[in-house]
C-alpha cells in the first residue's frame, strides 16, 4: 500500500517539475495538490462510513464559541486538512532518510 502511495507522489513530483512555470516552487505545489486530493478522499470516506456503515457520527468536533459557518470551517480544517498535510509531510520526510 505504501508503495502505491510513493508511486503516486513520484508521478505528482515529476509532473510538477516538468511544468515550465513551476521549476522553483514544485515542492509546495505538489504538497498542496496531494494534500487536497487526500483530504477530499478522506472526507468522502468518512462521510460514507459514518452514514451508511455505522449510522453514527463519531468523527466531529464542536467549538461552541464559534458561529455556525466558522465552526464548520475550523472543524473541517482540524479533522481533515491538518491530519492529511501532517501525514504527507511525515511520509515524505521518511522517504528522504
Amino acid at each position: 500500500m505504501i508503495g502505491l502511495y510513493y508511486r503516486i507522489w513520484v508521478d505528482c513530483i515529476k509532473r510538477a517539475k516538468s511544468q515550465h512555470n513551476s521549476k522553483r516552487d514544485w515542492a509546495v505545489g505538489s504538497m498542496i495538490f496531494m494534500s487536497i486530493a487526500m483530504t477530499s478522499n478522506f472526507a468522502l470516506f468518512m462521510a460514507i462510513f459514518q452514514r451508511h456503515v455505522i449510522n453514527n457520527y463519531f468523527y466531529k468536533v464542536h467549538f461552541s464559541f464559534l458561529s455556525g459557518t466558522l465552526n464548520t470551517l475550523i472543524t473541517y480544517v482540524f479533522l481533515f486538512i491538518v491530519p492529511c498535510v501532517l501525514l504527507n509531510y511525515l511520509l515524505i520526510q521518511l522517504l528522504q532518510l
